[in-house]
Protein backbone atom coordinates (compact mmCIF):
# COMPACT_ATOMS: atom_id res chain seq x y z
CA UNK A 1 0.00 0.00 0.00
CA UNK A 2 3.25 2.40 1.02
CA UNK A 3 4.47 1.44 -1.95
CA UNK A 4 1.69 2.01 -4.29
CA UNK A 5 0.98 5.43 -2.44
CA UNK A 6 4.62 6.73 -2.92
CA UNK A 7 4.38 5.90 -6.76
CA UNK A 8 1.17 7.48 -6.80
CA UNK A 9 2.97 10.49 -5.28
CA UNK A 10 5.85 10.68 -7.93
CA UNK A 11 3.88 10.51 -10.75
CA UNK A 12 1.95 13.45 -9.26
CA UNK A 13 5.12 15.06 -9.11
CA UNK A 14 6.02 13.89 -12.82
CA UNK A 15 3.07 15.21 -14.21
CA UNK A 16 2.95 18.72 -12.38
CA UNK A 17 6.12 19.53 -13.73
CA UNK A 18 4.96 18.28 -17.37
CA UNK A 19 1.89 20.55 -17.17
CA UNK A 20 4.15 23.49 -15.55
CA UNK A 21 6.78 23.53 -18.58
CA UNK A 22 3.91 22.88 -21.26
CA UNK A 23 1.78 25.58 -19.87
CA UNK A 24 5.26 28.04 -19.70
CA UNK A 25 6.12 26.95 -22.91
CA UNK A 26 2.69 28.14 -24.48
CA UNK A 27 2.42 31.22 -23.01
CA UNK A 28 5.97 32.05 -24.16
CA UNK A 29 4.68 31.39 -27.65
CA UNK A 30 2.00 33.13 -27.52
Amino acid sequence: MQICYTISVEIDIIFDQFLLKFFVNLHLLH
